[in-house]
């Protein structure tokens, strides 16, 4: 896996002057090729910022207040690229930004719809579920878990993201690293599937 160039740079839109004289902050992220720009909703004059460091000059309290407030907006960028990192199957600028700005809504994910089928499941048994359809599901969910680290190094992932490779990918997983043969590499998938059906039938998907 390639590693990720993520990069966070803060500097002034200065075709666009305040009635006081200050230009916006913009922040731009760029990853692998990718680029976002948006306002960061700060202003400083252009003689009070230090373009090559990206912030603002001097020792003075305005100035110095206005750095940490960068360096959190900075902290929290890549707070949301790490989340993005681990929960999701592959991160871009977009998410960043937009998790950031808080205008994403939180996606439902695959083992967290599993998980929750499993737990109404075990309430069904001995009604219409049987212990051995229950422990079914549980192997199944397992078994993804295990997947999805050792194949994408993520603990879970968005059920908008699930596409043909991930279901193929899944598919080889169980037949050569977990060994399982036909039949069985037949149920899992078919467990598999029914879970994908249920959250398309949501409308989450």
């Amino acid at each position: 896996m390639s590693k990720s160039t993520f990069k966070i740079l803060f500097y002034l839109r200065k075709n666009q002057v305040n009635k006081d004289g200050t230009v916006c902050i913009m922040i731009r992220l760029s990853l692998n090729g990718e680029i976002t720009q948006f306002s960061s909703k700060l202003s400083v004059k252009p003689d009070a910022w230090e373009t090559v460091l990206g912030k603002a000059k001097g020792n003075t309290q305005k100035a110095c207040q206005l750095n940490e407030t960068l360096e959190d907006i900075r902290a929290s960028l890549k707070n949301h690229y790490r989340d993005i990192e681990v929960h999701e199957s592959f991160v871009t600028v977009e998410k960043i930004r937009n998790a950031f700005l808080g205008i994403t809504a939180k996606q439902r994910t695959l083992l967290e719809l599993f998980k929750k089928h499993n737990e109404d499941a075990r309430k069904l048994v001995g009604i219409s579920k049987t212990p051995a359809t229950l422990a079914k599901y549980g192997r199944c969910y397992r078994r993804l878990e295990e997947f999805m680290k050792v194949k994408y190094n993520i603990s879970d992932i968005s059920l908008k993201e699930i596409g043909h490779m991930f279901i193929t990918d899944f598919e080889n997983y169980l037949r050569t690293e977990s060994k399982c043969n036909e039949n069985t590499t037949a149920k899992f998938m078919q467990t598999f599937k029914m879970i994908v059906i249920i959250a398309k039938n949501e409308d989450v998907n």
